[in-house]
């Protein structure tokens, strides 16, 4: 009889754990503030190679209610403007939701602000792909945070995994 009790309280045991909701773990390791930063790669121009001029800053924020925000900021990508001057700002917003090592984002707002057009007086909203980022699968390990995921592009070429999505690793620095 103890071996019957012993062998239901494994089976429980067994089961609790491969029922176990690892969504809520996850979702409490990638809540915050994530940052990267890299150099802007500038078109050169036909026949000419591409250089570096700027930076890009991306801030993401994943809330503990569902809410995603990324934040673009490009500095001195136009000629003739310092490293500091903010030529650009993105900011994508939505909710999104985690299931193992898996991201859905689904966005609802895009504003952009560009000092290339030198009439805007403030933001802007622009039209938005709600299913943007697919396959988004992430890897937290102590204070960084690695993405993968594919945009859809109208190019296709040899070097797509799958045809018609741009693959992009990125990695971020948790805030605070």
């Amino acid at each position: 009889m103890n071996q019957v009790k012993l062998i239901g309280v494994l089976v429980l045991g067994i089961s609790l754990l491969i029922s176990c909701d690892k969504e809520s773990f996850n979702m409490e390791e990638l809540e915050g503030s994530w940052f990267r930063s890299y150099k802007n790669k500038v078109w050169g121009g036909h026949n000419k190679p591409s250089f570096e001029r700027g930076e890009s800053h991306i801030t993401i924020t994943f809330s503990d209610n569902g809410e995603f925000v990324r934040n673009r900021t490009v500095l001195g990508i136009y000629e003739g403007t310092n490293i500091n001057d903010t030529s650009a700002i993105v900011i994508e917003s939505g909710t999104f939701t985690t299931e193992n090592d898996a991201i859905e984002i689904l966005l609802n707002e895009r504003i952009w602000w560009d000092s290339f057009y030198e009439g805007m007086d403030g933001f802007e909203a622009s039209g938005i792909e709600a299913n943007k980022y697919k396959d988004i699968t992430y890897q937290i390990n102590g204070k960084e945070l690695k993405l993968e995921y594919f945009i859809q592009t109208d190019i296709i070429s040899d070097e797509q995994e799958t045809p018609g999505l741009d693959k992009f690793e990125e990695v971020f620095i948790k805030l605070k």
